[in-house]
């Protein structure tokens, strides 16, 4: 064998090496964008998580929180300004999801899912308050992305969750 046959064998290994490294690059890219997404799901859920924690072991801002939404009128100045805050603590979860979405790292369905409930929890009379007084320029591509997912008539908040249905049979 020639040093030119050694040469052509040594060029050949080389470029199945190199192919190898690009399949194996290529594996790792999609494994962690594969957890990039994963982590990014995650972490809004953990956010939304935690608010409903908070809300599920607070007996007054579980009362705010429906008295706002059903009857807003009902609330003191301090209570109001507590639903606002509550309001938009769960806004900027939203947001976030959907900034998650636009990046890539949120699926469609489960932006769909996000972005319908909050739609979904803004019907009420505190819900149809709130984002009247809520929409700024900044805030206004995200409502149409909201207005965009939303499906209209497919559901709503039911605080009795069904009792009241029940109750009238």
């Amino acid at each position: 064998m020639n040093w030119d046959a050694f040469g052509a064998a040594g060029e050949w290994a080389g470029s199945i090496a190199v192919i190898a490294t690009l399949i194996y690059l290529a594996r790792q890219l999609r494994e962690q964008n594969k957890l990039a997404k994963f982590q990014a799901w995650d972490s809004i859920m953990d956010g939304f998580k935690d608010l409903t924690m908070e809300f599920a072991t607070n007996p007054e801002l579980n009362s705010i929180g429906r008295r706002g939404d059903l009857d807003p009128n009902s609330l003191t100045d301090d209570e109001s300004r507590q639903f606002q805050f509550m309001r938009r603590t769960y806004w900027l979860g939203v947001q976030r999801a959907w900034r998650a979405y636009e990046l890539g790292y949120l699926g469609k369905d489960e932006w769909h899912d996000l972005a319908d409930e909050f739609a979904k929890s803004l019907e009420t009379p505190g819900g149809i308050l709130w984002r009247k007084h809520s929409v700024n320029d900044q805030m206004a591509a995200f409502w149409v992305a909201v207005d965009l997912e939303y499906s209209k008539g497919t559901g709503r908040v039911d605080y009795s969750m069904g009792r009241d249905e029940n109750n009238n049979q």
